[in-house]
């Protein structure tokens, strides 16, 4: 998974990279926000993981800490959250920023292990922007349902690191609001495995 990177000035008269891919991620936005409709919400309802089924002590752990924060809210706020509370989960969390009126999502801080393992820091990027490769569709959207349906979501992902092993990846990702009613933030926890083999195709 890599940033995108404009390349040399193109020749007269020729579409740029940096233009096409900036077209690429208007698309992106029409299709996960104006264009929302039924059949991708159900595609990506059907792609999601149950709570039940989660493996990973870090990312139960972060729900908990979401769920309990909350109280009798629909979604706790980012002021909910003390730093210190959570020292587990920093290094594999990720905020992304819910702008408006038009849902678009900006990376605002990327832990240390998400940077170390994915070779590149996010912080400050559209998420429309970056290179997700094979899944973009199914990342952007999973990210875009939690923000539409306001509720959390878990799914499972793989990746191969450069020069290293395969990995599965169990990810949460939680609603925020400062109002208990618009989602204004992301919170996602990422938790990583190391496999020698290739993991099943996630869709």
């Amino acid at each position: 998974m890599s940033a995108a990177r404009a390349g040399p000035a193109p020749a007269a008269g020729k579409t740029s990279n940096r233009n096409r891919k900036y077209s690429s991620a208007i698309n992106v936005r029409l299709t996960y926000s104006a264009q929302y409709n039924q059949t991708w919400r159900q595609r990506m309802i059907a792609s999601e993981k149950r709570l039940e089924d989660v493996r990973s002590p870090l990312v139960r752990e972060a729900y908990r800490l979401w769920e309990g924060k909350r109280g009798d809210r629909r979604m706790p706020a980012r002021a909910d959250f003390d730093p210190v509370e959570m020292p587990k989960l920093l290094s594999s969390m990720i905020l992304v920023d819910v702008e408006r009126p038009e849902i678009r999502l900006k990376v605002r801080l990327a832990g240390t292990k998400i940077v170390d393992m994915f070779g590149s820091d996010y912080t400050g990027m559209y998420m429309d922007e970056i290179d997700f490769g094979d899944v973009r569709s199914k990342v952007l959207g999973e990210y875009m349902l939690c923000a539409t349906e306001k509720r959390p979501l878990f799914s499972d992902h793989s990746f191969r690191k450069i020069n290293d092993y395969y990995h599965s990846i169990e990810r949460v990702l939680l609603p925020l609001s400062n109002d208990g009613d618009t989602v204004n933030m992301l919170m996602a926890v990422l938790d990583f495995e190391r496999t020698r083999e290739p993991p099943p195709e996630d869709g």
